[in-house]
């Protein structure tokens, strides 16, 4: 089962009239290789379905066509219908490259009535919640990271005190309640419209990770707005007293939050005369502090800085090492520079 999505072609045949495909709207329940599934279709013009397992639960949009329900992703799998009636369907599971066949029984599911669409509690209550991803690891640590209602949940597997306080801070962050809420608001509507999820998105990544920091990046897509919908941005903790940190603070500034995936920062003066003591090619450009975000990176040799993407030659990265920002720092930068340096200076 573990190449059932994302790695598959789906086909629902129903060799029946246009009137018989109507009356598999609703949702419906089985298992393929002891795995269970759920199907739905929604009653419309041109009737869509979605397939998807419990485990995984990454669905599938299936789009009717000529009597055909398909969804393909360059791979090796079909389902296809052979038997139909209002409450109990036949299917063929075929994997093309094992060359095996399985005969599955679909149920409708309890309490779900004929037109029901894809939106309904029957089939979208469990698409609330994705599966536990097992433990991951970055650069030798290890923390669990899952979604929730569309929330995305990052914890530090160590347990201790500074770790608690880092995960308790990290879950706060995210505002959970709010952002189930707008998942729910968009996911049913997408589901019942039609059969797919079109909903915001948002992640949380490690960035860098040493004996004394941790930096996470938080990523966030808004839906229908495109590329102007992304944000990020990263937040770090000193994993010694789990406190978070602004690294920004290092160079003699300050990052302004708005949400937890964006905010603004002006670049200082010192640190803006560095780099253009270091930079060429900049005539045509805007100038440096006149920005009103920039990204900042923590790396075990100094901070990497990126000016705001604009696609342009004006597109700036600086990848500064400890040494060249040692005149500018602020004493809690140096502080940090000798923990990652190894050196007192």
């Amino acid at each position: 089962m573990k190449n059932l999505y994302g790695v598959v072609v789906i086909s629902l045949y129903c060799a029946t009239a246009n009137a018989a495909l109507n009356e598999l709207s609703g949702a419906w329940a089985g298992s393929i290789g002891g795995a269970s599934i759920a199907v739905c279709f929604n009653e419309s013009e041109g009737l869509k379905g979605v397939y998807y397992s419990d485990e995984f639960k990454a669905p599938i949009r299936l789009i009717a066509i000529d009597d055909v329900f398909s969804a393909k992703d360059k791979k090796i799998e079909t389902l296809s219908g052979t038997k139909r009636s209002v409450t109990h369907l036949l299917v063929r599971y075929e994997n093309t490259l094992a060359k095996t066949e399985q005969v599955v029984s679909l149920k409708r599911v309890n309490n779900s009535a004929l037109y029901d669409s894809c939106s309904s509690v029957a089939f979208a209550g469990k698409l609330a919640t994705s599966r536990s991803m097992p433990t991951i690891e970055y650069q030798g640590h290890v923390y669990n990271y899952y979604k929730k209602n569309g929330v995305p949940l990052f914890s530090l597997t160590e347990k201790n005190a500074v770790t608690d306080k880092i995960n308790k801070d990290i879950y706060e962050l995210i505002h959970p309640l709010k952002t189930i809420k707008a998942f729910e608001l968009e996911l049913k509507p997408s589901l019942g419209s039609n059969g797919s999820i079109e909903t915001s998105e948002a992640s949380i990544t490690p960035q860098f990770w040493s004996s004394d920091y941790l930096s996470l990046n938080f990523n966030q897509w808004s839906v229908d707005t495109g590329r102007s919908g992304v944000s990020w941005a990263s937040h770090t903790w000193d994993l010694k007293t789990g406190d978070r940190v602004d690294p920004w603070a290092w160079v003699n500034t300050k990052y302004l939050w708005k949400t937890p995936y964006s905010g603004t920062v002006k670049l200082p003066k010192k640190l803006t005369n560095l780099l253009y003591a270091i930079t060429d090619n900049l005539k045509n450009c805007p100038a440096l502090d006149s920005y009103d975000t920039y990204e900042m990176v923590i790396t075990r040799q100094g901070l990497l800085v990126s000016s705001p993407a604009t696609g342009n030659d004006c597109d700036k990265e600086w990848n500064l090492t400890w040494a060249q920002l040692y005149p500018i720092l602020t004493p809690e930068g140096k502080i940090a520079a000798a923990k990652m340096s190894g050196s007192n200076k």
